[in-house]
């Protein structure tokens, strides 16, 4: 039953709507935007959204791959080639939930670290760790990916990009559910991506109502019964305004 319940996790985290919005540090340093990014990213991580979207996620795995397999050299920027990266490491992470296929997506996220891709191992650790910890989850590898989550975890700010920050600590948070009987780890996971939510002005992203939904969670185990009906009310608020409804019956059912 608990280990159904954590799949529905992973599951429910698929159907959400990935965006990026504010611009890191790293892009008000770097703001010139290379003549080939449009097209580049059309090409790639644009054709590969587009096929999952259409439920031909079983074709969307060579676009998305193929952002790694673009020349690293002054035809894109670093920050638009760290964003192409960051960006298709969480539709891979759907790809292979999608697909049921835990064993290659480690095995892929796995060599893609090997690689020593210039970008992916200077800007994009933290995804790549936790993406990685996703599929041990599912592997039933459980020492291994807390080993993953708790690198991730533990890594300083790569990138200045607090849309990074807040699907890192989410997901690491919905993953320690899953693989640690420690719930203080993915407390402090929840509540580190809350914080930076609220700081940055990024409360509407999607992982800010589901990290405060498994605060509440977690209190709940806790008997901490005031603190999750707030939290559950909340997530309910958010996902009213921004029209999203997953897992809202389900939060209220609590109670």
């Amino acid at each position: 039953m608990i280990k159904s319940t954590y799949i529905f996790f992973v599951f429910f985290m698929l159907t959400a709507v990935w965006s990026c919005n504010r611009p890191s540090d790293m892009q008000r340093e770097h703001p010139a935007v290379s003549p080939t990014f449009y097209a580049d990213s059309l090409r790639t991580l644009g054709r590969g959204i587009r096929l999952i979207k259409e439920e031909k996620e079983s074709l969307a795995f060579p676009p998305l791959d193929s952002v790694f397999r673009l020349p690293v050299d002054d035809v894109l920027t670093t920050e638009e080639l760290r964003r192409l990266s960051s960006e298709s490491l969480r539709r891979l992470m759907i790809y292979f939930n999608l697909m049921m296929n835990f064993e290659s997506g480690y095995q892929y996220f796995d060599s893609l670290e090997r690689a020593k891709h210039p970008v992916v191992s200077r800007y994009c650790r933290r995804e790549l760790w936790v993406v990685k910890a996703q599929m041990l989850m599912a592997l039933d590898r459980h020492a291994e990916a807390v080993d993953y989550l708790n690198r991730a975890m533990a890594l300083k700010d790569e990138n200045n990009d607090p849309l990074s920050e807040i699907f890192c600590t989410a997901t690491a948070g919905i993953t320690y559910m899953g693989v640690d009987t420690i719930s203080t780890r993915a407390e402090s996971a929840f509540r580190r991506a809350c914080r930076v939510a609220e700081r940055s002005g990024l409360s509407n992203y999607w992982l800010y109502p589901q990290a405060i939904g498994r605060l509440a969670d977690i209190y709940l185990q806790q008997g901490k019964y005031e603190e999750s009906i707030s939290l559950c009310r909340e997530a309910i608020r958010l996902c009213e305004k921004s029209g999203s409804y997953h897992g809202k019956l389900k939060w209220w059912r609590r109670f």
